[in-house]
């Protein structure tokens, strides 16, 4: 990630908290594709996932093949 201000640009850490005066800060990260096969992943933490609402049923549905009443 990059801090940008006045033509000048500056590394960022990978983590952390700074301070920075006003400018422009180029974030990049990584997409959300999972890792592993969906059919494989454990219903409880499918089922999680819908109760703390980060999955909707219907994608739980459509993704994982779980069915919700």
């Amino acid at each position: 990630d990059v801090y940008k201000r006045q033509d000048q640009e500056q590394e960022l850490p990978g983590f952390g908290t700074m301070e920075i005066p006003p400018g422009i800060i180029r974030i990049r990260s990584a997409g959300s594709g999972g890792w592993g096969c969906p059919s494989e992943r454990q219903q409880d933490s499918i089922l999680r996932d819908i109760r703390d609402e980060i999955l909707s049923a219907k994608k739980a549905s459509e993704d994982y093949g779980i069915k919700m009443d």
